[in-house]
Order: C-alpha cells, then sequence, then structure tokens
C-alpha cells in the first residue's frame, strides 16, 4: 500500500486521505469533483507506483 500519501495532500489539492487500519494511504478524499486533468493526474502517480487508480463517488444520502 502506499505510505507516501500526506505528503501528495497538498500537491494534488485533496481535502484529507483516506488511511486503511495499518496506517496505510488508501486514497484521497475531494469536496468537489475533481478535473479531468487532475484525474490524468492522479492515475499517473497511482501508476508510477504501481498501484490501480479508480474513482468512486461518495456521500450521504
Amino acid at each position: 500500500m502506499l505510505r507516501r500519501g500526506p505528503r501528495h495532500r497538498e500537491e494534488f489539492g485533496a481535502d484529507g486521505v483516506f488511511v486503511a487500519h495499518t496506517g496505510s494511504v488508501v486514497g484521497y478524499l475531494f469536496a468537489r469533483r475533481p478535473a479531468p486533468a487532475l484525474k490524468d493526474e492522479l492515475s499517473a502517480f497511482f501508476c508510477s507506483l504501481g498501484h490501480q487508480c479508480s474513482f468512486a463517488r461518495g456521500g450521504y444520502g
């Protein structure tokens, strides 16, 4: 899993970090949908680390 997340949170403009119980970063949280260019950048970042990147909509209700 990723362990570089908090450092990159500000770089990507994420509002938060989703962390597993092991302390590994699972993903980034955004209050608004990321722009297509940012999604491409995030995908490239995860790919460079050997991980797959996917996007999911979350929230209440």
